[in-house]
Parts: C-alpha cells; sequence; structure tokens
C-alpha cells in the first residue's frame, strides 16, 4: 500500500512540474496568472470573521484602546503622553497569557532602565559621554531577542533622548507613571473587552483544521463529477500545513497533551483524500 502512495505521489510530482513548465511560459509571455481564490487578501480577511474570532478582537481593543490613550494624552495635555500610547500598543496582544506576561516584563524592564538612566546621567555630565551612551544603547535595540533587555535599552534611549529638554528625575517619574497608566490600561482591556485565551483560539484553529478537511472533501466530490477544479483542490491541501504550525505555536501556551494524536489523524485523512483525489485523475 505504501509503496502504491509513492508512486502516486512522484507522478504526481512529475505532473506538477510539467504544469509549473507552462505556467512559466505563460508568465514570461506577459499573461497573468491569477491568483488562487483561497490566497487572495479578501478571502484571507473573510475567513472566520464575526464577533467571536480573535482578529475581531484584537481589531476592536487595539482601536478602542488607541482611541483611550489618545484622548488622556490631548485631554491633559500630557507632555510626554505619547508613552501612554506606546506601550498600550505594546501590550495589546492577540491572547491574554501574552498580555499578562508581557505587562510584568515592561513594568520590571521599565524601572530598571529608568534607575539605570537616573544613575548614569546623574553621574555623568559630559555630553559626549552621554551620547555614547545612547547610542550603545539605540545599538543594542537591533540585537536583543529577550523583551525584558529590550525594554530597558529603550528606556535608556528614550530617556536619554527626552533628557535634552528636561531634567532626569522628572523624566523618570514621568516615563515610570506613563508606563504604569499604559500597562493598567492594557490589562483592563485584556480582562473585560472580548477576552480572548489560547485556549479559545486553539479551539478555533481546530475548527478551522477540520472545515477545512471537509472543504477538500467537498471539492473532491466536485472533481469526480467532472468539474474542473483540481487547481482548487491543490490550493486547499497547502492550508492544513500552515494551520498545523499555528497550533504548534498556540500550544505552546496551552499545552494540549492531545494535540499530536489530532494532528496525525488529520494528516492520516488528508493523505487518504489526496491519494484518492491522485486515483481518480489517473482514470479521467
Amino acid at each position: 500500500m505504501y509503496l502504491y502512495e509513492v508512486y502516486n505521489l512522484k507522478e504526481n510530482i512529475y505532473d506538477n512540474i510539467k504544469q509549473y513548465k507552462v505556467n512559466k511560459i505563460k508568465a514570461d509571455s506577459n499573461k497573468k496568472l491569477e491568483i488562487p481564490k483561497h490566497f487572495k487578501s479578501i478571502s484571507i480577511h473573510k475567513r472566520n470573521f464575526n464577533t467571536e474570532s480573535l482578529r475581531f478582537s484584537y481589531a476592536l481593543k487595539i482601536g478602542l484602546l488607541t482611541a483611550i490613550s489618545g484622548f488622556i494624552m490631548d485631554y491633559f495635555k500630557l507632555q510626554d503622553g505619547r508613552w501612554i500610547m506606546f506601550t498600550v500598543f505594546s501590550l495589546t496582544q492577540t491572547y491574554s497569557e501574552n498580555c499578562l506576561t508581557k505587562s510584568a516584563q515592561r513594568v520590571e524592564a521599565t524601572l530598571i532602565g529608568s534607575a539605570l538612566f537616573f544613575v548614569l546621567f546623574t553621574i555623568i555630565k559630559d555630553e559626549s559621554i552621554r551620547g555614547i551612551i545612547l547610542i550603545l544603547a539605540g545599538y543594542m535595540n537591533s540585537y536583543l531577542t529577550n523583551y525584558k533587555y529590550l525594554i530597558i535599552c529603550v528606556t535608556v534611549s528614550s530617556l536619554g533622548s527626552a533628557a535634552i529638554s528636561s531634567s532626569p528625575d522628572i523624566l523618570v517619574l514621568h516615563r515610570v507613571m506613563y508606563i504604569i497608566i499604559g500597562t493598567i490600561i492594557s490589562l483592563l482591556a485584556n480582562r473585560y473587552i472580548l477576552p480572548y485565551d489560547a485556549k479559545r483560539g486553539h479551539k478555533d484553529l481546530i475548527n478551522i483544521y477540520k472545515n477545512t478537511n471537509k472543504e477538500i472533501v467537498k471539492e473532491i466530490a466536485y472533481y469526480v463529477k467532472d468539474k474542473n477544479n483540481h487547481q482548487s483542490i491543490k490550493n486547499l491541501l497547502l492550508i492544513p500545513a500552515l494551520i498545523e504550525d499555528r497550533l504548534l505555536l498556540v500550544n505552546t501556551m496551552f499545552n494540549d497533551k492531545k494535540e499530536e494524536e489530532f494532528i496525525k489523524t488529520q494528516k492520516r485523512l488528508i493523505s487518504d483524500m489526496y491519494n484518492f483525489y491522485i486515483s481518480v485523475k489517473k482514470v479521467k
């Protein structure tokens, strides 16, 4: 059975290579090839978009929090109020778990960075040395991947740039205060405005996976009825692998013990559907 599947697979790869050469000739002759429906931007954005979806939840939160932080900044005429908005942008995450983790890291890193800045800029009065410190902090931003260490460097860099027109002690106070305000706003929104956690995201991805497989079955059934939709089937067969990658990523937060077995079962199902499609294709 496995040898038969391998043979079918090789034969299909050969057919796809021939089709690729045909498409390449068409492309070289300045004839535009249409983007598959499933991969068009409008189809991607419309897919699973409803009031319960991750995208709707994130879009509503980021839009509402931007308006709230902007209102606070303008209404109270806060000179460095943009730090509230930057914090809100940074901490508004797709999953609740990420927001909680990053909020703790943000506050801790801001306190460390502010203390480091205050000590350095209180002791060092030479402007050229201060400039070197800012250059080093900005340079390190490009290479740090750990969020906590990144925010420490960003804090030093931001405070140092603003210190040109204000005293260090006032800047530190404002920075810490605005970061805390932004963090509180983000946490409240994360808790009460369409909360979306990894468990719910994992469940939605599994439903998307199952619906994609149902659509593959439907397209193969159309193909059996002499519908010329083989390109749609090929496009759909690419989607499950993308969903699997996302499932594995979300599962690092959710840690579902049954996920591995679920993915194996779905892969086996897709493999069977693919072999059936190849078998039908050969007799047509």
